[in-house]
């Protein structure tokens, strides 16, 4: 099954992920065939929400304070590339040891994907960028998601 994860937290920029999910339920731009699936914060449990030949793209917030782009989205390695101080959460358990739990226990999906929205910025995202990010990230699904990829607004 294909899986869309939108995480986020109702608090400040942490909300992109969740906003670009409810976004994902209003509009036409959600994949056939596809679940959605918005999480408040997940931490470990976000393991829970697929099984191995599940197809999973997530969409997370990460925070940069160098000048990276606007958004990232590649596979796994994508994670681990990421400098260790690239904050992946801004609450609790991150991302990043997620997936290394995931790792160790040889539990991850048949293929995961992450389309990253750098939350750097410090207002909060207006409707057209949230249309943009939406755009972009049933984009990079869509495509197969062939290539570590990186953009800023157009």
């Amino acid at each position: 099954m294909n899986k869309i994860i939108c995480i986020g937290s109702p608090y400040h920029q942490d909300q992109i992920g969740l906003q670009i999910g409810e976004q994902l339920k209003q509009s036409q731009h959600l994949p056939k065939n596809t679940q959605l699936i918005l999480l408040d914060r997940p931490g470990a449990a976000l393991l829970s929400y697929w099984q191995k030949q599940d197809n999973v793209l997530i969409i997370d917030a990460f925070c940069s304070h160098s000048k990276q782009a606007a958004w990232l989205g590649g596979d796994i390695n994508l994670i681990t590339k990421l400098d260790t101080r690239t904050p992946l959460s801004l609450h609790g358990f991150s991302l990043r040891e997620t997936m290394q739990l995931a790792q160790a226990l040889q539990s991850l999906p048949q293929s995961l994907y992450f389309f990253l929205i750098n939350i750097e910025q410090k207002q909060p995202f207006d409707r057209e960028q949230i249309l943009y990010f939406t755009s972009k990230a049933c984009q990079f699904f869509n495509h197969g998601i062939i290539k570590a990829e990186s953009g800023h607004f157009a």
